[in-house]
């Protein structure tokens, strides 16, 4: 039974969030950037930030090309404020960091940020706002 937009909008958002931080990165570096990204997660206002496995590679990556820093569950409120203040702690991540990647998943929907331009990662990021938060 699919669920109404009223109780989407009651419900927080639940993300899955994966960190890729490309191939040439050892163990130590993955998991000092990890704890540093979900200190910074958790300093937004979300309702949890869980660590899941580490290394997990989504279904749709090609084992080559996708050596995982991590991932992590994270729940917020359905609004468009929340969204973006998580977007804009993840683009602080990605920085000028062209071999950083991160893949959001809410609903079956999508969003992956990579070394893409400000202005291209800029309007990917709000058009994916637009179809989730809510004012």
């Amino acid at each position: 039974m699919a669920r109404s937009e009223a109780d989407l909008n009651s419900q927080p958002a639940e993300l899955k969030l994966f960190f890729d931080v490309g191939p040439d990165t050892d163990d130590d570096e993955m998991e000092r950037l990890g704890y540093s990204l979900r200190a910074d997660l958790r300093d937004l206002d979300v309702d949890i930030v869980e660590p899941t496995a580490t290394r997990a590679i989504p279904e749709d990556a090609r084992a080559a090309e996708a050596l995982l820093l991590g991932a992590a569950i994270v729940r917020l409120g359905r609004t468009s404020e929340a969204f973006s203040s998580l977007l804009r702690t993840l683009r602080s991540w990605l920085g000028n960091h062209a071999d950083r990647r991160v893949r959001i998943e809410l609903d079956g929907d999508v969003l992956e940020l990579t070394g893409a331009s400000d202005a291209e990662r800029e309007r990917l990021v709000n058009v994916w706002i637009d179809r989730h938060g809510r004012a």
